[in-house]
């Protein structure tokens, strides 16, 4: 964790990828705490500098997924975490569910269907 990773599957079993992500990135005045975001610990591991690094980040694990799926059989994976939590920043949309992080998320994540 954070991955995405995955290990040779076993004969007659699939292969699932219970946890990858954690990509940290808060946009001020959308966390829980409001615009008093910096007060309290951010979690998210990376932590980015920007939105444009958060989208980089995420479009190089599902290309990492794709290889995975189509290498080494991976039949599924959860990314961590759809939404922001309390003290978590580490979701795909800010707590406040007003913005979503990465704008073309749908597009990005067409490729692991193809």
């Amino acid at each position: 964790y954070p991955g995405p990773a995955s290990v040779r599957p076993e004969s007659g079993r699939a292969s699932v990828l219970g946890e990858f992500g954690g990509n940290g990135f808060a946009i001020s005045s959308h966390t829980w705490q409001g615009g008093n975001y910096e007060s309290f610990t951010q979690w998210g591991y990376p932590q980015v500098e920007s939105l444009v690094a958060l989208e980089d980040l995420y479009a190089s694990q599902v290309r990492d997924l794709r290889a995975l799926a189509s290498q080494e059989g991976l039949a599924a994976a959860i990314f961590t975490q759809l939404t922001d939590v309390e003290c978590e920043v580490n979701g795909l949309i800010t707590y406040d569910r007003k913005h979503t992080k990465i704008e073309n998320l749908s597009a990005m994540n067409a490729v692991l269907y193809t």
